[in-house]
């Protein structure tokens, strides 16, 4: 089993969802978490971190 920081990656991915939750709730959208899983969505890096990133050719 990987860990890091020594989190699993169960925890860190539990941890990830619940962030997310708590966005939404913040925005009075109440969606459990369970329910969040199963959507689509897409990750965006900001400048910040593509600076850090190795280019990708593009």
């Amino acid at each position: 089993m990987s860990r890091r920081r020594g989190r699993t990656q169960a925890e860190a991915l539990h941890d990830y969802w619940e962030y997310i939750a708590s966005l939404l709730a913040a925005q009075q959208i109440q969606e459990p978490t369970e329910e969040l899983v199963k959507l689509e969505h897409e990750v965006r890096f900001g400048p910040r971190l593509q600076r850090l990133l190795p280019s990708s050719g593009r």
